[in-house]
């Protein structure tokens, strides 16, 4: 069930407008006061008729960076949640959220960072890049059909017959499961209306990066 949602009051507003310009503690309470003002319809109280408008007026940076601090936040909450660390900052956040639907391939980040003596609460974006790039690529292999088979001896004789063509199968065509409007892309941040299948890979409807999904289509759509 849905929590009712609760209109907000001037005061309410702002004290959350002061906490997204000054960023208090950190970006986790930007986001989480991003999402109370567009939640709460407090951008209402400024006379405008959208939070696009609102955020881009007031505070003077881009939707899609507030959406970008709202998906950080939920996704840092969700990392918490999993690994019991919140990452340093947005820019990690950022990199993790490219496998934050997988609980799986959050644990496997998390067990490789700390053979390097860090972890997600400690390391820097770029250590999370490479650990997550690597986790990605062993979650999406080639297909058997593409895979390159093992090596086959040199043949000394030349050859007589002109060689025929490799025939390369034909891939599938990509598999669409619509996303609920609440859930946000852990590449780019933004709410796509859909996620897409190429082969082994999931990709973004929205930005075409590459994702790792934890549950089926079916789940999804049904």
């Amino acid at each position: 069930m849905t929590a009712e949602l609760v209109q907000l009051s001037m005061f309410d507003l702002e004290t959350l407008e002061g906490t997204v310009r000054t960023g208090l503690k950190s970006f986790i309470e930007v986001g989480d006061a991003l999402t109370k003002i567009r939640e709460g319809n407090g951008f209402k109280l400024r006379g405008f008729d959208s939070f696009d408008n609102y955020v881009e007026k007031t505070f003077g940076f881009s939707v899609r960076h507030g959406q970008r601090l709202i998906a950080a936040a939920e996704t840092a909450r969700h990392i918490e949640r999993l690994t019991g660390e919140t990452p340093a900052n947005e820019s990690v956040t950022r990199e993790i959220n490219r496998v934050a639907f997988s609980p799986a391939a959050v644990q496997e980040v998390q067990t490789e960072l700390k053979k390097t003596g860090s972890s997600i609460g400690t390391a820097g974006a770029k250590a999370v890049a490479k650990v997550v790039t690597s986790v990605l690529n062993k979650e999406s292999p080639l297909p058997p059909s593409l895979s390159p088979g093992p090596a086959k001896p040199s043949d000394s004789k030349p050859a007589t017959t002109k060689p025929t063509a490799q025939f390369i199968p034909e891939q599938p065509m990509p598999e669409v499961i619509t996303m609920p409007g609440s859930e946000f892309c852990p590449s780019c941040g933004l709410i796509p209306d859909a996620y897409t299948r190429q082969g082994h890979t999931w990709r973004c409807g929205e930005c075409g990066g590459k994702v790792i999904l934890s549950v089926s289509s079916e789940a999804l759509n049904g």
